[in-house]
């Protein structure tokens, strides 16, 4: 069967991984770019939790990018003051394959 064609199965262990994941939390949490695909990307910032607020490290512009935008998690807008649901909400607004936001812990 062709590739388009194949139905994927998913087992409840999969699911349980994923719920598992989700249910682990953000603490650390790496915004990078990818600038060349044979390279490693670069680090631009790295958001850590801390005493339930986010504090950033690394490039200004981004950081200030990131101060400024509007995120929303389930309905609400947040804030770095909400400490992981802030984490959440740019690890699921970060999502392409030249700049992402990726959890590390």
């Amino acid at each position: 069967m062709s590739e388009r064609g194949r139905i994927l199965e998913f087992s409840s262990e999969k699911r349980g991984d994923l719920q598992k994941e989700k249910n682990d939390g953000i603490k650390i949490l790496e915004i990078i770019q990818v600038v060349n695909p044979d390279k490693d990307p670069e680090i631009l910032v790295t958001c850590d939790l801390v005493d339930g607020v986010v504090q950033f490290k690394g490039d200004e512009g981004v950081i200030e990018e990131l101060r400024k935008e509007e995120f929303y998690w389930e309905g609400q807008k947040v804030t770095p003051d909400d400490g992981e649901k802030f984490l959440r909400a740019v690890k699921a607004s970060y999502r392409n394959p030249y700049f992402l936001a990726r959890k590390i812990k």
